[in-house]
């Protein structure tokens, strides 16, 4: 949850697990058509999807989403 969030960051567990929490209600609970009809039954991995965002998260935004705040503030 804190690589999500952002490591090192005040608010960075925070953002994290509301992240985490959310975007595994949204796979797993919210029927979505278009990916519906490319994947049938997406919704029984939703953990695959959230582990792709996570592989996304720490390849490209290293800092977390915290971090990407707070360097577009600067």
């Amino acid at each position: 949850m804190v690589i999500l969030g952002g490591v090192g960051q005040l608010w960075g567990g925070v953002i994290g697990a509301a992240g985490l929490l959310g975007l595994e209600d949204l796979i797993a609970n919210h029927r979505m058509e278009w990916l519906a009809a490319m994947f049938p039954n997406y919704q029984q991995h939703a953990s695959l999807g959230v582990g792709i965002v996570l592989l996304a998260i720490v390849l490209f935004a290293p800092q977390g989403i915290a971090g990407l705040a707070r360097g577009r503030r600067a």
